[in-house]
């Protein structure tokens, strides 16, 4: 005759083993799509903002300001500045495309009237695959009247 206790033991442990397999199987299905959409991004600005620096940075009499920009030794390629100019009141906000690569300089003048600029600061938009992504904000520099 079988032996219904150990029968009920095999059966239990299997039931067991599935349920531990499904629930890796669902758990596996949520957490790997999240790890995938965010892990790339995170990659793109890898060193980017500590990589660039603002050399110097002056308004003219007109309000636009210039900034003379570098980019180190990071492969990253920089399509565009966010550009964040501070006066005592506020902060003004431009984006403006810029060529920029490795150990490379450039310079670029706003065309929005930042009247008052004291502080300017960059944030890089480099790209990402085929999308751009913004990365931190750089050390502000003080702004200087053009000569």
């Amino acid at each position: 005759m079988m032996n219904k206790k150990a029968l009920s033991t095999v059966i239990a442990t299997s039931l067991i083993i599935l349920i531990t397999i499904a629930a890796v199987a669902i758990i596996w299905t949520a957490i790997i799509p999240m790890i995938r959409n965010n892990a790339p991004a995170s990659d793109a600005c890898m060193g980017v903002t500590a990589d660039i620096s603002i050399l110097s940075a002056c308004v003219a009499n007109d309000g636009n300001v210039t900034i003379k920009v570098s980019q180190g030794t990071s492969d990253a390629v920089i399509q565009q500045l966010h550009i964040i100019a501070y006066n005592s009141t506020q902060g003004y906000d431009v984006t403006q495309a810029i060529t920029l690569g490795k150990n490379k300089e450039a310079s670029l003048t706003t065309t929005s009237k930042i009247i008052g600029a004291t502080e300017v600061a960059v944030a890089p938009i480099v790209k990402d695959g085929v999308s751009s992504k913004e990365c931190g904000v750089t050390a502000k520099k003080a702004v200087t009247a053009c000569a």
